[in-house]
């Protein structure tokens, strides 16, 4: 289709969606570089896992808020499913492909607990509730296969570098 993405989804008939290897490069290439930079310069000082995360659909219901303009004219509000895989893709894509020497990189789909199908999970249609951040939360402790009752002192624990995480405040209250 002419993005330069090896085995692109979006090949003839369909044709290839504009800017799709400018996302590619963004979630995969860029988000890579910039989790190098965060972590110790030394690999034998790397977490053992880094969770990269993937973007949560938004609030399929127009309930009113800041972000329903520019939702209507992604035409989010009559067909969300346009927008939803667009983040599946980019996904597939880009995130799940970023590796880094020295750690495993678990790629996290926020999408999956926050789908856009339940309206509480939100506030203004864009930002988790306490209701969706507690979702993402616990989708992030499963995807480090981390259990309260295991955590050893701070030394054994296994350090969380997640974008976008609630994590580590849900942690402090519990």
């Amino acid at each position: 289709c002419g993005c330069g993405v090896q085995g692109c989804l979006f090949g003839f008939p369909l044709g290839c969606p504009p800017a799709i290897g400018y996302f590619v490069d963004l979630f995969k290439n860029r988000v890579e570089n910039y989790v190098r930079r965060i972590l110790p310069k030394s690999r034998s000082r790397y977490p053992k896992k880094v969770l990269v995360c993937m973007i949560y659909f938004l609030d399929e219901l127009a309930t009113g808020g800041w972000a329903d303009c520019a939702l209507k004219c992604m035409c989010y509000d009559s067909a969300p499913i346009r927008l939803q895989t667009a983040i599946r893709s980019i996904f597939k894509l880009a995130t799940q492909q970023i590796k880094i020497a020295g750690t495993q990189v678990v790629p996290v789909p926020l999408f999956e607990e926050l789908d856009g199908k339940t309206s509480c999970d939100y506030l203004q249609r864009v930002e988790p509730s306490p209701a969706g951040g507690k979702k993402m939360a616990k989708q992030l402790m499963n995807a480090l296969q981390w259990e309260s009752s295991s955590l050893g002192d701070e030394s054994e624990r296994t350090h969380l570098a997640a974008l976008n995480s609630p994590v580590a405040s849900v942690m402090e209250h519990e």
